[in-house]
């Protein structure tokens, strides 16, 4: 005889809130996976930021517009350039958060993007006509707070103790990527509202992020991310004995030595 969640008295789990929180710390997790990862590239002279993310838009395209197609066949709910716009709006935010890794430390970037937070709460209140609480309004002027006395110790700091080159730069570029994911959260949310389906939405978003980011990777990512990458590539090989296919070129004012004798 089967015993019910309630009677064992684990139905808890089964709460909407629950599996929300539950999702949002794996959410959590993945982002905090991704900074460090994002972080780490930076730190190897890899600048890539618009490249970084068009397999992850490639993959919502996929995966959500093969379930759209399945479900509700190739028509869409509203018009295209209104997904166009949102992709736009996703693929800048995503360059700015990541190209921000170059100039300030990842502690920064991760505490900085929630300033997300109260910019959707904001705009949620003006265009949405969303109702807060005063424990929620104080909760965004704490967060908004924090993140005033952060840029004040990063600019108050030098490039080594706050863990960049240009920490005050950094700081500007995920608050304006913050920004960007806010008015492109708060549009989806209106869209959602509507009859517009998730899949849908993830597909449309997807495949104009995966078109955006591929096409413009040129103009995103630059020639220092490249040799970056291929920097990252050759250690393998030359940890392994072997040379790389293409080797680095010296540095200016740094001659190879001659074959057969001293560099003078």
């Amino acid at each position: 005889m089967a015993v019910s969640d309630k009677a064992t008295g684990f139905g808890w789990w089964r709460s909407p809130l629950v599996q929300a929180v539950l999702t949002a710390q794996v959410l959590s997790l993945l982002l905090c996976v991704m900074g460090t990862t994002s972080g780490l590239l930076a730190s190897h002279g890899v600048n890539m930021p618009t490249s970084q993310a068009v397999l992850n838009y490639a993959l919502l395209a996929v995966v959500c517009g093969a379930h759209h197609l399945r479900t509700r066949g190739p028509r869409l709910s509203n018009p295209w350039p209104a997904y166009v716009f949102l992709a736009v709006l996703d693929v800048e935010a995503n360059y700015l958060v990541t190209r921000a890794y170059q100039y300030t430390s990842v502690t920064s970037v991760t505490l900085l993007d929630c300033f997300t937070i109260p910019s959707v709460m904001a705009l949620s209140a003006l265009l949405l006509r969303a109702a807060y609480r005063p424990a929620h309004m104080a909760g965004a002027a704490l967060c908004v707070g924090g993140l005033a006395v952060l840029v004040a110790s990063d600019g108050a700091g030098d490039g080594a103790a706050t863990g960049g080159p240009a920490p005050l730069l950094g700081d500007g570029l995920v608050l304006a990527g913050s920004v960007l994911y806010a008015v492109s959260n708060v549009a989806q949310e209106r869209l959602l509202r509507g009859a517009t389906p998730v899949s849908e939405l993830l597909a449309a978003l997807g495949a104009g992020g995966g078109g955006g980011g591929g096409g413009g990777g040129g103009g995103g990512d630059d020639a220092a991310g490249e040799e970056g990458l291929a920097e990252l590539e050759a250690r393998p090989l030359l940890a392994a004995g072997q040379r790389p296919a293409h080797p680095p070129e010296p540095e200016p004012g740094l001659g190879a030595a001659p074959r057969g004798g001293r560099r003078e």
